[in-house]
């Protein structure tokens, strides 16, 4: 039975999202009638890897639809076991999606709900830094360096070097830094980003946007030769790996 969801996920992972739909269609008229908790979660993940997928093909009002429906479906499962971390994720991925479309206040009232559903978890330090680490760049794309500061606090209380995204920690250190014009300090941030990039092995798209971050961190501190050395690397990368929208 099961099945019919790890096509989906299958078909959602390579980004053919025509067919993910199909099977999600076929699985979720199939299963319209199982009632147990454990199916209906199930057809929660379904619907995310849909909303994912539409999300990674900038089709952004079908990938809402889609997170607002699973976020539905969870709160319609009558049960106090269900896990309160599924809900966080879903409620972080449609915050990413507000945030593309640089809707950045809806995604910051999103992230402050996920922050609300886990704050009295004990054991969810990575999910809670996750949501810190978005609003803190929502506020850095704001220009609201106070609030940044608040969330980036709370961030560096939680953050550990087992968060997948801890190399991301340091890059938003640096944003902050530059924002604050210090730009030395901002320096020293990205350099240890690009160190735990490279140990992490991040995508060639971190490390573009990274490269422009240094680029233009070295411009501010009159290092030009440095500064044109990083942005020449960032575009390398876009040339080889096709990623023209990288640094935007």
């Amino acid at each position: 039975m099961a099945r019919p969801f790890k096509i989906l996920n299958f078909f959602s992972k390579k980004n053919e999202f025509e067919q993910a739909l199909i099977f999600y269609q076929k699985a979720d008229s199939f299963l319209v009638f199982n009632q147990s908790n454990y199916w209906k979660i199930n057809r929660i993940g379904a619907v995310r890897d849909i909303a994912n997928s539409f999300r990674k093909l900038q089709q952004y009002e079908e990938a809402d639809s889609f997170y607002v429906e699973a976020i539905n479906r969870y709160y319609n499962i009558d049960d106090t076991s269900k896990p309160v971390t599924a809900l966080v994720s879903l409620l972080q991925d449609l915050s990413v999606s507000l945030t593309l479309q640089e809707d950045y206040g809806s995604s910051n009232i999103v992230l402050k709900r996920a922050n609300e559903l886990v704050v009295e978890l004990s054991d969810a330090n990575q999910i809670k830094a996750t949501s810190y680490m978005y609003l803190v760049s929502n506020y850095l794309q704001l220009d609201s360096l106070d609030e940044a500061k608040i969330n980036l606090d709370s961030l560096t209380n939680l953050i550990t070097e087992e968060h997948p995204s801890y190399g991301v920690y340091f890059m938003i250190k640096g944003r902050y830094s530059y924002q604050k014009n210090e730009y030395n300090k901002s320096s020293e941030y990205y350099l240890q980003t690009l160190e735990k990039y490279k140990e992490k092995k991040m995508t060639s798209k971190s490390f573009v946007q990274l490269y422009h971050l240094l680029g233009r961190n070295m411009m501010a501190l009159a290092k030009y030769k440095k500064s044109t050395e990083y942005v020449e690397k960032g575009l390398s990368l876009v040339a080889s790996e096709n990623l023209q929208n990288s640094l935007h």
